[in-house]
């Protein structure tokens, strides 16, 4: 099995790639993205998602109401 292979300092191996939570949080406390990154240089592999923002209520409103047909896109709506 080929193993992977740090671009940057050339080290390999599954063990050699970890991952970390960012700094970024939620209100709630919760990390936004997770880091995989090597070990031992700290080359970055890519960055992940963990959380998932759902839309905020105004916008669901809206959707809302376009569908029913109350509405034109274009329409201002009051916040709840």
């Amino acid at each position: 099995m080929v193993e992977p292979k740090c671009p940057s300092c050339n080290v390999q191996g599954l063990d050699k790639i970890v991952s970390r939570d960012s700094a970024e949080m939620s209100l709630s406390g919760n990390s936004f993205f997770c880091i995989a990154q090597c070990a031992d240089c700290g080359h970055v592999y890519g960055v992940f998602a963990k959380s998932v923002v759902v839309g905020n209520p105004s916008l669901n409103a809206l959707s809302k109401a376009v569908a029913a047909h109350e509405m034109t896109p274009h329409q201002e709506i009051a916040p709840e």
